[in-house]
């Protein structure tokens, strides 16, 4: 196009270099027979009639135009393809990509597609003396599969006393498993699934590494039905929950746990374990899980043991079936700062699970009450109340539920 446009502005320069050459010959001979006046507006007239200046100024104008025209079509175009480029441009990296935006950016849903396969519901069948003698209990909880071999890792309190276990699978399919070994004061457990096939392993990842802020995924298999999947934050890292599970600095986060989703994998958006899911406070938006790092070294543990033939299943006699929360100030604040029902409340127990038919249930105790007395006495720690009863002895037992205030006589039981 370039070369076009200078082509035509040299033929026009040249059109009109001789136009005016003759026009000059002609004022000239003009001059030399007429008045100069009279003869000058003879000529100019002549001029203008003359057929070189038709010429030249068609061909000028049309030139003049021609360049406008591809001027300002080049110029719309230039516009077009940039408020076209503007506006598509994200449509654009999509195509090329050929992805859709919720396939691209969706990072929550791609950590859980990389990671449900790996998490089972866990149904167990407990043995409970009554007064009217033993009758079956049923349980259930969530874990996930650790080695391709069918190694699943849950929370103690999901198998307690359990003789019987069985393992849903993503896919529907049904195991049976076997109770290899049980840490009761890390309240972590490990079942083998009876089965040759190769299955899906999540991987673990390194909660020591674990950040403030950083997204994480809390999922379960509640109630049989498929991975139900709750997002948060992590809160705090190294949250000291002394008590029960003593040593252990729990990962506080505000994704939801609950009793169903409860010895499930929390997951980061790399698809990677950093722990394990254990209890909710009394209100939402306080959850907290074991640390990967802790069930990694209760693996080693395990291992050994099982090379030794010596399973660890628990070192207490007795129990009562609850899991159990110290409020520390810095807790109860958070729960305070969140419901008015605990404001007279300066320590105490929280317990987040009572275990169906368990001792501690058949007395009236239930998951959210908070222990305020034992035996007459203020509660300050669970390792109180967890003294009480490795020694098996009964207790008298005051929490509040709601804004209520009930009295409780527990018997411990032998547990396994």
């Amino acid at each position: 196009m370039a070369g076009n446009l200078t082509t035509l502005a040299r033929a026009s320069r040249q059109l009109t270099a001789l136009y005016v050459k003759q026009t000059l010959r002609s004022i000239h001979k003009t001059n030399s027979s007429t008045r100069y006046g009279q003869g000058m507006r003879n000529s100019v007239w002549k001029y203008f009639r003359n057929p070189w200046f038709a010429a030249v100024a068609v061909s000028s104008v049309g030139s003049l135009s021609w360049i406008g025209y591809k001027y300002m079509v080049k110029k719309d175009d230039f516009i077009k393809v940039t408020r076209v480029y503007a506006k598509s441009q994200d449509s654009d990296i999509d195509r090329d990509n050929k992805m859709p935006r919720s396939k691209q950016y969706n990072f929550i849903a791609q950590a859980v597609e990389m990671t449900a396969p790996t998490v089972v519901h866990v149904e167990t069948a407990a043995t409970n003396r009554t007064m009217f003698g033993d009758v079956v209990m049923h349980g259930s909880g969530s874990g996930f599969i650790i080695s391709e071999d069918g190694l699943v890792l849950t929370n103690a309190h999901v198998i307690e006393r359990a003789y019987a276990v069985k393992v849903k699978l993503y896919d529907g399919s049904e195991l049976a498993g076997e109770v290899i070994d049980v840490d009761i004061d890390a309240d972590l457990a490990l079942i083998k699934l009876k089965t040759k096939k190769k299955l899906p392993a999540m991987a673990l990842g390194s909660s020591s590494q674990l950040r403030p802020g950083e997204w994480v995924i809390a999922m379960g298999s509640p109630l049989s039905l498929t991975n139900t999947i709750t997002a948060g934050i992590v809160s705090t890292v190294h949250r000291e929950v002394p008590g029960l599970h003593s040593g252990i600095q729990y990962i506080q986060t505000d994704a939801a746990i609950n009793v169903g989703n409860s010895g499930g994998p929390l997951v980061n958006l790399d698809g990677e374990a950093i722990g394990i899911n254990t209890m909710k406070a009394v209100v939402s938006g306080i959850s907290f899980a074991i640390p990967i790092d802790v069930a990694k070294e209760f693996l080693k543990n395990a291992q050994l043991r099982s090379s030794t033939s010596k399973t660890r299943r628990s070192r207490m006699d007795y129990y009562i079936g609850i899991s159990m929360l110290t409020l520390t100030p810095s807790i109860l604040g958070e729960i305070q700062a969140r419901t008015d029902k605990l404001d007279d409340i300066t320590t105490g127990v929280f317990l987040p699970n009572v275990a169906a038919g368990s001792p501690a249930y058949r007395a009236g105790l239930r998951g959210g009450d908070v222990i305020t007395e034992v035996n007459g006495k203020s509660v300050k720690a669970s390792k109180e109340i967890y003294n009480i009863v490795k020694a098996g002895e009964a207790m008298q037992v005051k929490v509040r539920r709601g804004t209520d205030d009930f009295t409780f006589f527990v018997t411990p039981e032998s547990k396994f």
